[in-house]
């Protein structure tokens, strides 16, 4: 194995992997994934971003430039669908009482309102996805195309059946981000991707990020399965407010320095907890409040798709942060582990 090797370069040429716990993240993360998985890496110490990138190639990491390629970052798509939401209520346009029923002409199957907060911070009850989401049209390498705005009111109207009464309990939910996200879009007259490009793409000059990937298929990396075979890319519907967005690590990175200025309202508010998962979390709108070790509070979310994994965590108090974008699905967590790690070491 010439992992060690690599990493050893890497604590020579880095500032950031000079720690004997951060070079053994490093080998540790890339030590089971198979060849041309990349990971792109945006480090923000006291609100200054640095780009690192790093690819495997026959058991070997090496230095790649890729601060700018674009990943599909799945479901930290939520934390700008919730920044929609807080926008719309800092500037009047939904009250923060609002509920999803009032937004449909028919009524839901369940009666029990469900307040659009409730929908931002996984406590409205709906399930994870929708009874009615493999439909005929369904495709398995690629789940979330055919599910339709018609369906998804089809699932509210004869098929919708609470876990749990709204506002009671943490259930993550992917059917809560959709129908939130297709709530914005209705409430403002606009659709989802009009307006998560206009208030926040274009407010922070996230000039490359965007919520298709229709027309930038060749400037994507392409996204792998867990076995290393390549994986389709994902298009999205219905639930776009779920994990639609493709970007880059310099690109978020504009949109987490910008967590750091209390003038942002909008994202102040998203900051905010709504509810306490247990003694270790708190959620706000979209994002996750998680209580470090040390006692420090971090912002996070993660994202999957069948072909990407990702995960950003910020210390807002010290302007610190860690986004992390990796070409390849993961079921284990590990890339969740190499952020949380990295950002303890900033500190």
């Amino acid at each position: 194995m010439k992992l060690i090797a690599a990493v050893f370069f890497l604590t020579i040429s880095t500032s950031l992997f000079s720690q004997p716990e951060q070079s053994t993240a490093l080998k540790d993360y890339f030590s089971k994934l198979p060849d041309n998985v990349q990971l792109a890496v945006a480090v923000i110490e006291n609100g200054v971003p640095a780009f690192y990138g790093f690819i495997k190639e026959s058991d070997s990491i090496r230095l790649i430039e890729n601060k700018d390629a674009l990943f599909e970052i799945g479901s930290i798509t939520k934390v700008f669908t919730a920044t929609l939401l807080a926008h719309c209520i800092v500037n009047e346009k939904i009250k923060p009482q609002a509920t999803a029923n009032q937004y449909f002409r028919f009524k839901f199957k369940e009666k029990q309102p469900i307040t659009l907060i409730e929908l931002s911070n996984h406590t409205s009850g709906l399930p994870r996805l929708p009874a009615n989401f493999v439909t005929t049209e369904f495709i398995h390498d690629n789940p979330y195309k055919n599910y339709t705005i018609s369906d998804f009111q089809q699932y509210l109207k004869d098929g919708l059946k609470l876990n749990a009464k709204p506002g009671t309990a943490y259930d993550y939910s992917n059917t809560g981000a959709g129908l939130l996200g297709t709530i914005i879009g209705i409430s403002q007259k606009a659709t989802y991707r009009e307006l998560v490009r206009e208030l926040i793409f274009d407010r922070y000059e996230m000039t490359a990020t965007y919520t298709s990937g229709n027309s930038i298929q060749n400037r994507m990396v392409k996204g792998m399965q867990e076995d290393g075979s390549e994986a389709s890319n994902w298009d999205w519907d219905a639930f776009a407010g779920t994990g639609c967005i493709i970007s880059s690590v310099t690109d978020l990175s504009k949109f987490a320095i910008a967590q750091f200025n209390p003038g942002n309202k909008e994202l102040a508010l998203t900051h905010v907890p709504t509810f306490t998962i247990n003694d270790r979390m708190k959620i706000g709108m979209g994002w996750h409040i998680v209580l470090s070790k040390t006692g420090a509070e971090y912002l996070w979310h993660n994202g999957g798709t069948g072909g990407y994994s990702s995960s950003m965590a910020l210390d807002v108090q010290h302007k610190n942060g860690i986004i992390l974008l990796s070409n390849i699905a993961q079921g284990d967590g590990g890339i969740d582990r190499l952020c949380f790690g990295l950002l303890e070491e900033l500190k």
